[in-house]
């Protein structure tokens, strides 16, 4: 966990002291519009997902049946919302200008606490 908030934070810092341009890469509207789409499903998807995963009864089995399991099911939770966390601050700082990626960033980094 602590390294998906690390890279974000380092991104987020960078890009707001000035080191790096934000946006990073400039793209067409088109573009830019297409990317915010696809983190928006990403986020809609991920997120629900991974905070609803160990009530699954496969997963709920596994995790209930060894030590191993468990974090097996916990790492998977991670994998999907920390994924969820560095794609949205990536697309925020490095290709859009709107807020809506760094919301959704925002949301995907709260979400790792539930975990």
């Amino acid at each position: 966990m602590a390294g998906y908030i690390g890279v974000a934070v380092v991104l987020a810092l960078l890009c707001e002291c000035g080191v790096l341009d934000h946006p990073v890469f400039l793209v067409s509207p088109l573009a830019e519009y297409w990317l915010g789409v696809v983190a928006v499903l990403l986020t809609v998807t991920a997120l629900p997902l991974g905070l609803k995963l160990p009530t699954f009864p496969k997963m709920r089995e596994k995790a209930e049946a060894s030590e191993a399991g468990l974090q097996a099911v916990a790492t998977l939770q991670l994998a999907m919302i920390g994924s969820a966390l560095l794609i949205n601050t990536i697309i925020y700082y490095g290709f859009s200008t709107g807020v809506t990626c760094g919301y959704l960033a925002l949301m995907c980094l709260v979400g790792l606490f539930f975990i």
